[in-house]
């Protein structure tokens, strides 16, 4: 992303004070409790379940966004009372009035999700911060492209430099780093950077009250071959950045269904309108096995998969705009709705960290972009009995509440403060590869 344009804007800062003065009644109202500014562009679907976790903690949760939409659609307010926040602020311009929220409250800390979106406010916010600050990363920008001036020009960077040198403030100096991929990242950022951050590697792991049954028609035929497919992710336009690798999808679907199977997707980068995916639309009309749908929001997504058998998550990552090293990297997080949900799923053999993941739990197939043409006889070939089993073993061992106290032994060390409490667990009970105190 380029960076902002502030010629002209300037913060609210009667409207911030009045927030501020609803966080101080806030604290008054709950002494002892640590209060978690959360902070980003957008909301992703993914954050209710670490917001979610926090407050299970005891946290005081101010949600602070520049956009006030889920999914495009669905207001942020809608979640008040959910469980998920305490107090909500929505700003523009956000990148001018984080800092100065975060520099002119004490809150106990600040937890920034990163990845989409400039590096400026967020190099500003850790340089500004009164509070320690967690840098969150559910995309780790700068490996996308890597530092090349031309691949970065697909992301509208236009000061490549500038951007790196943004993106190394950002990781060096905040107070710890979260993150999903593949541990390599942080060891080679770290290397690069020459510094090590207090790091806490942490999925977007299962929700306990998300847990969908075993669905109906599979009780009792746990050996049968799944017919039904059912894609969660996000589909880029032509306008967008990830059109690339996305592309290709809409015929690879087509033959995977002439094999037999039905299909659904569900995009999470289409907001209602299909403006942009008119082929999709099209193809529903035209295939009565094939069903397109619109984003839905993570906590209402689980019950829909459960209709389905097969959870697919692969794509053609040979023609992305981004670097290899970024999709060999990259973790998927729908993986975790797909257990949420039972079902097995299909990832892509160039998603290198991902497909690990599959094959040690055995809990889906892997499958090269040349092998959709055979997906058919490959997935007759698989154990559908041993896969079941597995998945049912990988969502009771991947669930929030079971990696809390890693959230909180990390959040404790990070901040140096004794936020949450953590007395009774075992000294190694938390670490796991990719965390670092």
């Amino acid at each position: 992303m380029p960076l902002p344009n502030l010629k002209g804007r300037t913060i609210n800062e009667p409207r911030l004070r009045a927030f501020m003065d609803g966080l101080d009644a806030l604290r008054a109202a709950n002494p002892g409790r640590p209060l978690i500014l959360y902070t980003s562009f957008s909301f992703s679907h993914n954050y209710l379940k670490l917001l979610k976790q926090l407050r299970a903690g005891g946290a005081l949760i101010a949600l602070h966004m520049a956009d006030g939409f889920m999914c495009g659609t669905v207001p942020l307010e809608s979640l008040a009372g959910q469980g998920y926040f305490d107090a909500l602020l929505v700003s523009n311009p956000y990148v001018l009035e984080l800092p100065f929220l975060a520099e002119n409250y004490p809150f106990d800390a600040v937890h920034a999700s990163v990845g989409s979106g400039s590096p400026f406010v967020f190099a500003e916010l850790v340089r500004r911060s009164k509070a320690p600050v967690i840098i969150d990363y559910f995309d780790f920008r700068e490996v996308m492209h890597g530092g090349d001036p031309a691949i970065g020009k697909n992301f509208g960077i236009t000061d490549m430099p500038l951007e790196m040198e943004l993106w190394r403030r950002v990781f060096t100096e905040a107070a710890g780093i979260m993150y999903l991929d593949s541990p390599e990242v942080v060891e080679d950022l770290s290397r690069a950077h020459g510094h090590r951050p207090k790091a806490l590697h942490f999925q977007s792991y299962v929700l306990d009250e998300w847990l969908a049954p075993t669905p109906a028609a599979l009780a009792g035929e746990q050996k049968r071959l799944p017919r039904d497919i059912v894609f969660a992710g996000g589909l880029h336009k032509a306008s967008q950045h990830g059109h690339a690798c996305h592309s290709s999808f809409h015929g690879g679907v087509g033959r995977v269904m002439d094999q037999g199977f039905a299909f659904t997707i569900i995009n999470g980068c289409d907001q209602g309108s299909g403006e942009g995916f008119e082929d999709y639309l099209d193809m529903a009309a035209a295939r009565p096995e094939f069903t397109y749908l619109p984003a839905v929001p993570n906590d209402r997504l689980v019950p829909l998969l459960a209709r389905h058998e097969l959870g697919w998550n692969a794509q053609n990552l040979n023609e992305g705009a981004e670097k290899p090293y970024y999709f060999r990297t990259l973790m998927g997080s729908k993986l975790y709705n797909y257990l949420e949900a039972g079902l097995p799923c299909v990832v892509a053999e160039e998603s290198a960290y991902v497909a690990h993941m599959v094959r040690s739990k055995n809990i889906g197939l892997v499958l090269c972009w040349d092998q959709w043409d055979r997906f058919g006889e490959i997935a007759a070939r698989a154990d559908w009995e041993a896969i079941r089993a597995s998945v049912a073993r990988a969502r009771a061992e991947s669930t929030m509440a079971r990696h809390a106290p890693r959230l909180y032994t990390f959040y404790n060390a990070a901040t140096g403060r004794d936020f949450f409490k953590t007395e009774g667990i075992a000294a190694d009970l938390w670490r796991r590869e990719g965390d670092t105190l």
